[in-house]
């Protein structure tokens, strides 16, 4: 045959027998980088040898003589599983991903260079106690054992030619305060409370931020076009790494026995994060001689962070703390070098950088990029974020708690894990400094209880909502509000508490904590919902009861708006049929839902036609028109609605015409460019506009997401329902190739229920357990958790899935 065809021969040997070849070496390749689950493997630096177990979703069991192995083999299994992820989150600590991603990320590296993570994080270590340190230790060298084995990288260390870099105590820290970052924004805040009061009058500003008041605060343009950019990178860094994302949160509550089925305490979680592949979160059961703690670690931390031990259960919400405050300094009008501060002249401390560049693809063809050098200051408030953008004439800083040189943080993540009852407990989480949470509790004996944690600061001269003026010795930061006087609530009388970010229900708190509360939405659902069961059931809440209420998709906020919405007299056949929709429709969120889609999209560009004017005035400053956006996207339902009520012509009124618009008007606009957009995305029947066909869960693979081909091997993306005021949250932006995309939601849940008979611990991670795409377990997790399944941590593990880890030349215990 071949011989009769010799075009096809020379083209079957020249080019698709190589081919071949090579996607057969590759593939075996790739297949060798799939962890080990079975069998043994030698390991220097254990004492003794460790027994993993895994079970059918790759969750792993370790087993030790001793405590420091257990974290020795996570931190083995972390760079098993996870190694590209640390990998990454070393280099945007350190701010050194230009040295493997290129110019695009230089000015993300210069603002993590500027913020100082990696080097607030190295002086930490001196606050380490002891047993924290040793378990840091361990963990380290657990990690580097497995880079110095000489293992098969998996793929992203090839296709972008990366050398896995060694593992150290202050990357541990650092990543905290990365973590800590993601649940910190009230610099944003301030910076978009002065911006709106550049463009927006005192009525309008009042609409969407209430609570503010002060405009006495005066800003050079140079230093406003420099909030602009900062506010514009920190978006940036939001698209891209998923880091500080608008209403980063979580939802926990916790139920007292007497509500619940076999007296059990019951404690509910589901941190929401920036969605990712893979996962923040490793699933993990950890034994050692003293440590028995099971549930969800941190990929880059040794401990549980949010779990159980054999006495009790914890989870955590993001506190909302405003525990970041920028000060606009004033230097010397001859030397920079000096800044003022109660009436004396300071100087900067300063600090110089090199950042190495890479050259675009293909690199190693290119001529290689020269590094770039930079000066970071600092003044006693903190770094100068402003030099970013070479705004010198009102230098600004950021005062933030993680950045504290006395960070006692991991001690307190490591003395949780070892906690047996509520003062344990609380003396264990008297050491947290940043990030602000809101910690659950529930243990054997049937209490429940909450604490809020987290260095709060006491300013002197009050809150402000504003930058702050640094040179003025009476706004100053004065110390933080001393752990005995945190907010706390021990077995309350209604036998349940419950916290989604909204403010803390603390009666009569003497401190300022926050006025950047989320929304009450979502609170206020769990709460209807343990009220309608209790009364119901009368006190037999189940493990399905609140699995149920973890799916919850009602958007309770949208019930008020509806009411109004009803009264809008359609223009014509088009916009009837689609209020009939919206008119029939009970706030649901769920997937399948048409009226959902187009109550959503409807409201957001609502809400887009009421800035239309400041947009207007903005054209041509791309900036300060996104920002304008983003200050439309945060008008909350509640907001939106009162605007509308109010008939506020400020708000509804389009000054850029000589016609007077009403609300209505707006409504009618906004409905027709709603219905627009939808008959562009799915045809124009509307029977086809449910949700989850507009909108869905991405989970983005950094940075191969970027790549389009690599994208579609790497990152996963599901249809999903929910928004942001349901209880199962989904933020999500509209773009205009694909539709809606889900950034932000849960990113995994936790279940637990307590007695001193038994306990009950059920959980499902947000993507899957390894970081191999070749794994099984990269996204097995990935539909059950969209569909809000879970599966339970249970030692009834498969001998068939057992790896041991054989200590080489033991030491001593």
């Amino acid at each position: 045959m071949l011989n009769k065809h010799p075009m096809f021969l020379r083209l079957f040997l020249i080019v698709l027998l190589p081919i071949a070849m090579l996607f057969a070496f590759v593939w075996g390749y790739l297949q060798e980088t799939l962890p080990e689950e079975t069998g043994t493997l030698s390991v220097e630096g254990l004492r003794a040898d460790v027994k993993i177990t895994r079970d059918d979703y790759g969750v792993p069991y370790i087993v030790a003589m001793s405590d420091q192995d257990a974290f020795f083999s996570l931190g083995y299994i972390h760079a098993k599983e996870r190694m590209w992820q640390l990998e990454m989150q070393k280099r945007m600590t350190e701010g050194r991903l230009s040295e493997v991603l290129g110019k695009e990320y230089l000015q993300r590296d210069i603002w993590f260079r500027t913020l100082g993570l990696s080097a607030s994080a190295e002086k930490a270590i001196a606050s380490l106690n002891p047993q924290a340190k040793a378990s840091l230790d361990s963990y380290v060298s657990g990690i580097n054992a497995w880079i110095n084995s000489n293992p098969k990288l998996p793929a992203e260390f090839h296709i972008l030619d990366v050398t896995p870099s060694l593992w150290e105590v202050k990357d541990s820290i650092a990543w905290i305060k990365l973590f800590a970052l993601n649940l910190s924004g009230n610099f944003r805040k301030e910076i978009s409370t002065l911006l709106a009061h550049q463009l927006l009058d005192d009525e309008m500003l009042k609409s969407i931020m209430p609570h503010i008041a002060e405009t006495e605060l005066t800003v050079s343009q140079n230093s406003v076009y420099g909030l602009h950019e900062i506010a514009q990178l920190q978006s940036d860094i939001e698209r891209d790494l998923r880091i500080g994302l608008e209403y980063s949160g979580s939802n926990a509550w916790v139920i007292a026995p007497q509500h619940t089925k076999d007296a059990h305490a019951i404690l509910a979680n589901d941190p929401h994060l920036g969605l990712q592949t893979p996962s923040l979160w490793f699933a993990a059961s950890l034994k050692g001689d003293k440590l028995a703690a099971t549930g969800m670690t941190l990929v880059g931390l040794p401990i549980v962070v949010f779990g159980k031990n054999n006495d009790i259960a914890w989870g955590g919400t993001a506190m909302m703390t405003d525990n970041q405050d920028l000060f606009i300094e004033r230097p010397h009008h001859k030397d920079k070098s000096i800044y003022r501060f109660d009436e004396k002249w300071l100087e900067f401390s300063t600090r110089k950088e090199t950042i190495s560049v890479r050259a675009d693809f293909p690199h190693h063809l290119r001529k290689p990029i020269k590094p770039v050098e930079i000066e970071i200051r600092e003044s006693q408030n903190g770094p100068i974020i402003s030099d970013i953008f070479r705004v010198s004439d009102q230098p600004i800083a950021l005062k933030w708690t993680a950045l504290e040189e006395r960070d006692t943080t991991y001690n307190a993540f490591f003395a949780l894990n070892y906690a047996a009852n509520w003062d344990e407990y609380k003396r264990a989480l008297s050491d947290m400094i940043s990030p602000n949470l809101n910690m659950f509790y529930a243990d054997t004996s049937g209490n429940i209880g909450y604490l809020g944690v987290g260095a709060i600061p006491m300013r002197r001269g009050g809150e402000s909502a504003l930058p702050r003026l640094g040179w003025s010795n009476e706004r100053k930061w004065e110390g933080y509000v001393p752990p005995v006087e945190w907010p706390q609530i021990y077995n309350p009388e209604k036998g349940y508490i419950i916290n989604a970010n909204n403010k803390i229900d603390v009666p009569d708190y003497p401190y300022y904590i926050s006025r950047d509360w989320a929304p009450p939405g979502r609170a206020d659902r769990i709460e209807q919902l343990l009220e309608n069961k209790i009364a119901s059931s009368k006190g037999n809440l189940s493990f399905e009861d609140v699995a149920k209420m973890q799916a919850d998709t009602i958007n309770l906020p949208s019930r008020t708006i509806l009411e109004y919405l009803k009264e809008f007299k359609p223009r014509n056949e088009r916009q009837k049929q689609a209020l009939d929709y919206v008119s029939n429709w009970n706030g649901d969120m769920s997937s399948d839902s048409q009226a959902a889609t187009i109550f959503i999209v409807w409201m957001e560009l609502l809400r887009a036609e009421i800035f239309h004017d400041e947009l207007a005035s903005s054209w041509g400053n791309a900036t300060e028109e996104s920002f304008l956006k983003g200050l439309a996207n945060q008008m909350t339902l509640e907001r939106l609605h009162h605007v509308l009520v109010s008939e506020q012509l400020t708000w509804c009124d389009d000054v850029s015409t000589n016609e007077v618009e009403s609300c209505h008007d707006m409504l009618s606009n906004s409905l027709d460019g709603s219905l627009k957009r939808l008959s562009k995305l799915e045809g124009s029947n509307m029977d086809d506009w449910q949700w989850g066909n507009v909108n869905s869960a991405s989970y983005g693979h950094f940075p191969l997401n970027e790549f389009k081909f690599l994208e579609l091997i790497f990152s996963r993306q599901i249809p999903n329902g929910g928004s942001s005021d349901s209880i199962n949250v989904a933020i999500s932006h509209f773009e205009q190739s694909k539709g809606y995309l889900q950034t932000l939601g849960a990113s995994f849940r936790q279940i637990f229920m307590l007695n001193e008979v038994n306990t009950e611990h059920y959980f499902m991670n947000s993507t899957g357990q390894s970081g191999n795409v070749l794994s099984p377990h990269y996204d097995d997790m990935l539909f059950k958790f969209r569909d809000v399944e879970f599966t339970s941590f249970t030692h009834n593990t498969t001998s068939k899935k057992t790896l041991v880890l054989q200590a080489v030349n033991k030491q001593k215990q």
